[in-house]
């Protein structure tokens, strides 16, 4: 469950999770970070915003939320 973590000044709020990942590749990914002198969390929350803008673009997750309280409203209108 996420936790909520204080507020850096002229930072975005941020949330502490746990994931589970391979070992091998966590222990490959942090021995890169130390290497290049990143912090593990930024290279992470990048790929995370990569992915969601890419994927975003073929899915709107707005439509996606209309169109299920629709769905919803439909429903108990039916019952």
């Amino acid at each position: 469950m996420p936790e909520e973590v204080e507020e850096k000044k002229g930072a975005s709020e941020k949330l502490t999770t746990t994931i589970e990942v391979d070992k091998e590749l966590f222990l490959r990914f942090k021995a890169l970070c130390v290497l290049k002198e990143f912090k593990m969390s930024s290279i992470i929350e990048d790929m995370i915003r990569q992915w969601v803008d890419a994927s975003s673009k073929s899915v709107s997750i707005e439509d996606q939320i209309e169109d299920k309280t629709k769905k919803a409203e439909e429903k108990d209108k039916k019952k």
